[in-house]
C-alpha cells in the first residue's frame, strides 16, 4: 500500500463512528494523516477557545504542545472572518502571521491554515508547514486540509457529545459527582486491575451523621451538594467520589492501602468539620467514615462495601464524627 493510501485509510478511519478513541488519539492521528496526505515538514492544531497549540513535526514520535502567542492568533482572527482556507506561499513576506502563527523548529515558507470552528468560541485551525525552498501547495493539498478539518470538526463535535451523554448517564443530578450506577462498574474494574497487577485498593463509605445533621438545619438537598463538593476537594485526580445512596457517598482510592486510606479519611473528616456550611456553625455537619482495603479486607467489590458499612456502623455506634478501619472479613 503506498503512502498516499494509507494516509486516505486513516482519513476514513478518523471519521468512522464505530471506531472509538479518545481526543488526543484523535488529534494525533489528524496530525500524521495531514502530513502525509500534503508532504508537510510540520502540523498544528490549535483547538477552538484553547491557549496552546499541538505540534507535531514530520519523522517525530509524539507531538508537542506550544503556547499561542499572548497577542492572540493572526490566522485565528482572519479565519473567523471568512470560511476560505488560508494559503500562503511564502511565511517571511506575511509578517504578522509569522509572529504569531509561525511553526517551532520549521523555518516555514508555504502554509496553510484552515479554520476548525465549535458554538460559542472562537475558531482554532489545523495547519501544515513546508520548509523554505519547497514547493508551494497545490489545489490537492488545500482540498485535503479543508476535507481533513471537516472530518476531524465532526469527529470532536461527536465525541463531545458522546461525553455529554456519558455525563448524564452516570452523573448524579443534585451533586454532578457520579452515580450508584457508575460506581458499582467502576469498582469492579478498579478491583479487577489491582488485583492482576498486585496492588492495594481503599475505599471509603462517607455519610453525614444524621443527629447533627438535624439540629444544624441545612436543608437536606442542599447539605448533600455541599458535601459532595467538600469530598472532590479533599481526593487526588484519579480517585474518584460517588453517591452511593441518599445520604452516602463513596470514595475510591487507587493504589492505596490502609494506611493511607485513613489519612485520606480523617482528612475529610476534618476538613468537613471544619467548614461552615450554609446556616449551620463550623463543626454543626460532620461525618462519620467507614473503610474497607483490598485485598485485606476482600476481593469483591460487595464483599469491600460490606466491610465499609460495617465499619461505618461502628463508627456511628461510637457516637458519629469518626473514622472506623476494620480488619475483618464481610461474613
Amino acid at each position: 500500500m503506498s503512502p498516499l493510501d494509507k494516509a486516505l485509510n486513516s482519513l476514513l478511519d478518523l471519521g468512522d463512528p464505530a471506531v472509538r478513541r479518545d481526543r488526543a488519539e484523535q488529534l494525533d492521528q489528524a496530525l500524521r494523516t495531514l502530513l502525509a496526505l500534503t508532504e508537510g515538514d510540520a502540523t498544528v492544531i490549535m483547538l477552538p477557545g484553547r491557549a496552546e497549540r499541538l505540534v507535531l513535526h514530520s519523522g517525530t514520535a509524539a507531538p508537542s504542545i506550544t503556547p499561542v502567542s499572548p497577542e492572540g492568533s493572526e490566522a485565528a482572527r482572519t479565519l473567523a472572518q471568512t470560511p476560505q482556507p488560508i494559503v500562503i506561499e511564502e511565511l517571511a513576506d506575511h509578517p504578522r502571521y509569522a509572529a504569531h502563527d509561525g511553526c517551532p523548529g520549521v523555518e516555514a515558507g508555504p502554509v496553510m491554515f484552515a479554520a476548525l470552528r465549535r458554538r460559542g468560541a472562537d475558531p482554532g485551525y489545523l495547519a501544515v508547514y513546508r520548509r523554505r525552498g519547497r514547493p508551494r501547495f497545490s489545489v490537492a493539498d488545500v482540498r485535503a486540509i479543508v476535507l481533513l478539518t471537516t472530518v476531524l470538526q465532526r469527529s470532536l463535535e461527536a465525541l463531545r457529545l458522546a461525553r455529554g451523554l456519558e455525563k448524564l448517564a452516570f452523573t448524579d443530578d443534585l451533586t454532578e459527582v457520579y452515580n450508584a450506577r457508575f460506581v458499582k462498574s467502576a469498582l469492579k474494574r478498579e478491583a479487577r486491575r489491582a488485583a492482576r497487577f498486585g496492588q492495594e485498593l481503599s475505599l471509603l463509605l462517607v455519610e453525614a451523621d444524621r443527629a447533627l445533621v438535624e439540629n444544624a438545619g441545612d436543608a437536606s438537598d442542599e447539605l448533600i451538594r455541599d458535601l459532595a463538593a467538600q469530598l472532590v476537594r479533599q481526593v487526588r485526580s484519579f480517585d474518584f467520589v460517588a453517591r452511593f445512596d441518599a445520604g452516602q457517598f463513596i470514595v475510591v482510592l487507587p493504589q492505596t492501602g490502609r494506611t493511607g486510606a485513613v489519612e485520606v479519611a480523617e482528612r475529610i473528616r476534618q476538613a468537613i468539620e471544619a467548614h461552615a456550611f450554609r446556616r449551620s456553625r463550623p463543626g454543626g455537619v460532620t461525618v462519620s467514615i467507614g473503610i474497607s482495603v483490598l485485598p485485606e479486607n476482600g476481593a469483591e467489590p460487595q464483599v469491600l462495601v460490606a466491610v465499609a458499612g460495617r465499619s461505618l456502623a461502628a463508627a456511628q455506634g461510637e457516637g458519629g464524627n469518626r473514622v472506623e478501619s476494620r480488619l475483618d472479613r464481610a461474613a
